[in-house]
């Protein structure tokens, strides 16, 4: 994988100001865009941070197919992912998708419980446990 060239990385840092700004919409956008740069070529750890960062916009503005899609492409790659296992974990939940969303959402709380040195679950974690919890109450 290594590193991205210099101008998917500059669209990558675009993002993500434009995330925390709360600009969800230009995230995505040039997310794609850096992912664009990348076809063609193994994106590797790299392309996988952003279609995980893409998943983490396209939730907030409640595109669950998208999150879905790019989470689902991530853990092709890396089945252990839980930023991809909790952020499908909440579109399958938002989606009606239960079965899926609890299995989603048990794996990655599992793979945090598991972790060397990490007894404690990351704000991502929480939210998968509390999709879980959610899920079981409704079955």
């Amino acid at each position: 994988g290594g590193q991205l060239p210099k101008k998917a990385m500059d669209l990558k840092a675009r993002g993500n100001e434009e995330f925390k700004a709360g600009m969800f919409e230009r995230a995505c956008e040039h997310y794609t865009q850096a992912l664009d740069v990348l076809k063609g070529r193994n994106g590797g750890a790299e392309g996988r941070t952003l279609l995980c960062n893409r998943a983490a916009a396209s939730l907030q503005l409640r595109d669950y197919e998208g999150v879905i899609a790019d989470c689902t492409k991530v853990l092709d790659e890396d089945p252990d992912s839980v930023k991809a296992l909790a952020r499908r974990c909440l579109a399958y939940e938002s989606t009606e998708r239960l079965v899926e969303a609890a299995a989603d959402a048990q794996k990655a709380v599992s793979v945090e419980h598991s972790a060397p040195g990490g007894g404690g679950l990351s704000q991502l974690g929480r939210r998968a446990q509390e999709c879980l919890g959610r899920c079981r109450k409704a079955e």
